[in-house]
């Protein structure tokens, strides 16, 4: 059972640079917001209205003030639900398109409590949706009715939103720009923020689940996973506990293979259910940018990345090596006073082993290791630990690989 990549499944991580295809779609524009409607994918970029994307034909279309009902250029978010699409802005709150008009709901015109629209969310028990604003969260009905909660009757943490999600049992996880995160469901609030849970930080980027009940919580000091039947946080994700490309995760999410995505300022991400973790720039691969703002996976499982430098979707390769690999073996695992750590081959200059906790900071650093009779078995010294879960990290000049372990008395 792999509910977390490093933590609990207790695999090889296996990391690479790869030089994937990503095929260019033709839009150029920033994309900030991605959805899908089974025939188009749609489009919510910076500069330039709302696109729509044929994958079969290639075709796109733009809409915007010159052909439309829509004044503005800037949009945030999208979603496509009940026939329609809805589309959140920057500057004038929600345009819902019914296939031959756009409607605009904005705070002169309606209950919205706020103007910028960051995400939009479904809710499918009564075809409503869910809206993170820049005033508090809000639900709008296809009655064109509405429904406002904020930080005083609802006791959501802030009233400036980021980022939504949805859990299949019905809870709405509520991601606060300076405030952590809201658990809200049954209309009752429970908060989590850096002094009160395992969260690192309280600025909120991206929220998603995967198939396991394991909640990923990204914000600005990297992700955090909490798992939800246990109301535990367990474990943050960090550019030293992970192969991350950045701590600052803009989108996450787990295709129909359980390979989980994860886009950032600097860099894409892959990490399949095998713990191979690949990563994607544009000094190695066709990607259109290295900062990537949007993310959505399609029924056919093929991922679209939304980045500043347009959209484009990935073309899986051959999966990484297994010779490309550094660690083959740990053991004993629990370990008490020594930690034996065999890798795949024997080197020259060996690796560097350092030791973190689960929190992210980085514990112990090996420069030089104790190699048995010149093989490939290295011994660590785990004397001066206490008793608890750690991540094993070793890296050479090109590669890096985590291996968790226990360490009991």
């Amino acid at each position: 059972m792999r509910t977390l990549l490093f933590v609990l499944s207790f695999c090889i991580c296996k990391f690479s640079h790869a030089q994937a295809t990503w095929i260019q779609t033709g839009i150029r524009d920033t994309v900030l917001g991605l959805s899908g409607d089974g025939t188009h994918i749609w489009i919510a970029t910076e500069h330039d209205g709302i696109k729509s994307f044929n994958p079969s034909t290639g075709e796109t279309s733009t809409y915007d003030s010159t052909n439309s009902e829509i004044e503005t250029t800037d949009f945030r978010s999208i979603e496509c639900a009940f026939g329609k699409i809805y589309a959140g802005s920057y500057t004038d709150g929600l345009y819902v398109f019914d296939g031959s008009n756009w409607t605009n709901f904005d705070t002169s015109n309606s209950d919205i409590p706020g103007n910028i629209i960051r995400d939009i969310v479904v809710e499918p028990t009564d075809s409503s949706i869910w809206l993170a604003t820049n005033k508090g969260l809000a639900r709008y009905f296809q009655s064109n009715t509405w429904i406002v909660y904020d930080s005083i009757t609802d006791q959501i943490q802030a009233t400036h939103i980021n980022c939504l999600h949805r859990s299949a049992d019905g809870t709405l996880w509520i991601g606060t720009r300076y405030n952590g995160i809201t658990k809200f469901v049954a209309g009752a609030a429970d908060n989590y923020n850096f002094l009160n849970s395992g969260i690192n930080d309280n600025w909120t980027r991206a929220i998603t689940e995967d198939a396991f009940g394991t909640l990923y919580v990204s914000n600005n000091a990297g992700i955090n996973t909490y798992k939800i039947a246990l109301d535990d946080w367990l474990f943050v994700y960090t550019l030293y506990t992970a192969p991350l490309t950045s701590v600052l995760v803009n989108g996450m999410a787990f295709d129909s293979d359980d390979t989980f995505w994860i886009i950032s300022h600097e860099g894409t991400v892959r990490a399949d259910s095998a713990n191979n973790w690949t990563q994607f720039y544009t000094q190695q691969s066709d990607i259109s940018h290295n900062t990537a703002d949007a993310l959505y996976i399609d029924a056919s499982n093929r991922v679209y990345v939304g980045t500043y430098g347009g959209l484009c979707y990935y073309d899986a390769p051959d999966p990484p090596r297994i010779s490309d690999t550094i660690i083959m073996q740990v053991y004993p695992n629990p370990a008490t006073q020594t930690l034996h750590v065999i890798t795949m081959q024997s080197y020259a200059y060996p690796p560097t082993f350092r030791i973190f906790d689960v929190q992210g900071r980085e514990v112990t650093q090996f420069t030089t290791s104790y190699v048995v009779d010149g093989s490939c078995t290295y011994q660590l010294d785990l004397t001066h630990l206490v008793s608890g879960m750690y991540l094993l990290q070793a890296s050479t000049s090109s590669q890096h690989q985590t291996w968790p372990f226990f360490k009991t008395r």
